[in-house]
C-alpha cells in the first residue's frame, strides 16, 4: 500500500476553490472522450502502464481492499491531436479483474469508459470526489515525468464504479494544463 497524501472531497466542501477552467471539465459528470474527440484529428489513449501492484492507502479504503491486497493499474493519457490533455489511473481489484478479464486483457489503447463502462447498463458510479495534487504527489511525479507540467498543482476527479452489484474499479481523471476549453453549448 502507498501513501499519496491526497484528500479526496465532494465539490461543496473543497478547503481551495477550483479553477472554472478546469472545473468546467471535472465537474461535468460526461465522460471525458467523446467531448475530447470532438475538438481534435485524432484522439489517442498512450498507455503508461497496466500491472499488478499496491494500490494508494486512499485507495485501498474506497476499494474496500485489504492493506496489501494488489490490484491492476492502468495509467494513461488522453493527447489530442499529439498534446496530453488528461491523465487516467484505474484501480481494479483481483475479483473485477478475473470477473471481466478477457475485456481489460483486449482494452489496449482504448478509453475504458468508452468500451468497458458507459454502454453497459449494470455499470453505476458513484459520485465525484476531487482533490488538488500538489507536486509532491505520486500521480503528479509521474505526469511531470512523462509530460513536464507547468503548473505546481493539477485537479482531478475520481469515481468508484461498479459492475453487476459487486465488482467495483476506481477511476481518477486528471486534467492538464494543455487541456482545451470544455466546450460550453447551449
Amino acid at each position: 500500500m502507498l501513501t499519496s497524501h491526497a484528500h479526496w472531497n465532494p465539490l461543496t466542501t473543497l478547503s481551495t476553490p477550483m479553477p472554472n477552467a478546469v472545473a468546467a471539465w471535472l465537474v461535468d459528470s460526461k465522460e471525458l472522450s467523446p467531448i475530447f474527440k470532438t475538438l481534435c484529428h485524432a484522439l489517442t489513449v498512450h498507455r503508461l502502464k497496466q500491472a499488478w501492484e499496491p494500490c494508494f492507502a486512499d485507495e485501498t479504503v474506497v476499494l474496500e481492499l485489504q492493506a496489501n491486497d494488489p490490484a491492476l493499474v492502468r495509467e494513461v493519457y488522453l493527447l489530442g491531436d499529439g498534446i496530453a490533455w488528461s491523465f487516467g489511473r484505474v484501480v481494479i481489484p483481483e475479483a473485477t479483474y478475473q470477473h471481466w478479464q478477457t475485456q481489460f486483457d483486449e482494452l489496449g489503447t482504448r478509453p475504458i469508459g468508452e468500451h468497458l463502462l458507459y454502454s453497459n447498463e449494470s455499470v453505476v458510479r458513484s459520485n465525484f470526489t476531487y482533490c488538488q495534487l500538489g507536486s509532491e504527489h505520486p500521480l503528479y511525479q509521474t505526469i511531470h515525468r512523462n509530460y513536464p507540467c507547468p503548473t505546481p498543482t493539477l485537479w482531478a476527479r475520481r469515481s468508484l464504479f461498479t459492475i453487476d452489484d459487486q465488482y467495483p474499479l476506481l477511476i481518477s481523471d486528471i486534467m492538464l494544463p494543455n487541456a482545451p476549453e470544455y466546450p460550453h453549448h447551449g
